[in-house]
């Protein structure tokens, strides 16, 4: 009688810690993070993180930056293999002329550590004289970025590490880029990777600075299949690849940019809808029309990310850096084919 007791409560408390377990994971999978900017009441902005609630599609949290500067990448950086994924990084460029910075003579980058449950700041400090251009890779604690050293004026490649204790960036090496850093499958130059099926890769880039091109190449670096998706000067274009269904969506949308005199936009001819691609194929199975409302954003292009069944796409190109324009994000269930457009502070 005892020993049944005995399993029965530990039966209980498994079930009670797998359905914990299974909470957190959906918890973790609902929630994405954005980089923005806000407007406050005495007309001026503030660098903001929102965390985006993908079940309820609305804005679950925010967290300032009291630090002016344009972010380095339109999301956090996810630190998903480092002390259980419950940091990410964000990097805010201020010092020379950008979006909400400020020109002080000299540049720095600031980074924030950021603790993801919570969504607070948990450390933040300053790569003084850098400008961070691009995060080229993260490996564990090992942070592989582009910079452009203030002092020597010139490019570089360096490699820092997130310690534990203290949580700061601590510089390993820096080097001069090499001409062997390049990706070159076929006639593309550093493609967009969009995602790996097997042995297949699917990428995309632009041909002579504008037309749009998706392909896949085998692991040999053959050219399997090519589409060509859009016009960059004509349309904004978002990629994504679902592998769940094995089926690859992209969007062609109209843009609008009101910084010209007059204004500049997609003309007519150009429809705003979402067309999905057989991955195997590129064979088209269907399109949808995908109207945005009042929603508008500038000639960009991007490749979307698959949260489960959604497709999540921030449009997050500004129309200059002195001017701020209302920014969405487009969340589109492929299950129903029903899209949200998310309002999601200033661009």
């Amino acid at each position: 009688m005892e020993l049944m007791k005995s399993l029965l409560l530990k039966l209980i408390i498994a079930s009670f810690l797998v359905i914990i377990f299974v909470r957190d994971i959906v918890v973790a999978q609902d929630d994405y993070y954005i980089n923005t900017y806000l407007a406050t009441d005495s007309g001026i902005f503030r660098n903001a993180l929102l965390k985006i609630d993908l079940r309820s599609r609305r804005v679950a949290d925010s967290l300032a930056f009291y630090i002016n500067g344009e972010f380095l990448q339109k999301r956090p950086l996810s630190l998903a293999n480092f002390d259980r994924g419950n940091y990410s990084l964000d990097f805010i460029i201020n010092g020379l002329s950008g979006k909400n910075s400020e020109m002080t003579g000299q540049v720095n980058t600031h980074y924030f550590v950021i603790n993801n449950r919570i969504l607070n700041i948990v450390r933040q400090d300053s790569l003084i004289g850098a400008q961070l251009t691009r995060i080229r890779q993260v490996r564990g604690d090992s942070i592989f970025v582009d910079l452009i050293d203030d002092q020597s004026g010139g490019w570089r490649r360096a490699n820092y590490r997130m310690e534990r204790n203290g949580l700061d960036l601590r510089e390993i090496d820096r080097q001069l880029p090499h001409q062997n850093d390049h990706i070159i499958i076929g006639d593309y130059r550093d493609p967009i990777t969009i995602n790996n099926m097997g042995n297949r890769k699917y990428y995309y880039d632009l041909v002579d600075g504008e037309m749009a091109v998706l392909f896949a190449a085998d692991s040999l670096g053959t050219i399997l299949n090519e589409h060509i998706v859009g016009n960059i000067s004509q349309e904004t274009i978002i990629i994504g690849f679902n592998t769940r269904d094995s089926l690859i969506y992209y969007a062609t949308l109209k843009f609008k940019l009101l910084s010209t005199d007059p204004e500049y936009s997609s003309n007519d001819s150009i429809r705003n809808e979402i067309i999905r691609l057989n991955a195997n194929s590129f064979v088209v199975v269907d399109s949808l029309s995908l109207e945005p409302g009042i929603a508008y954003f500038a000639n960009e292009i991007g490749a979307a990310d698959f949260v489960g069944d959604l497709l999540v796409y921030y449009f997050s190109k500004g129309d200059g850096y002195k001017r701020f324009d209302p920014a969405y994000m487009l969340i589109f269930d492929t299950r129903t084919n029903e899209a949200t457009w998310l309002r999601v502070g200033w661009r």
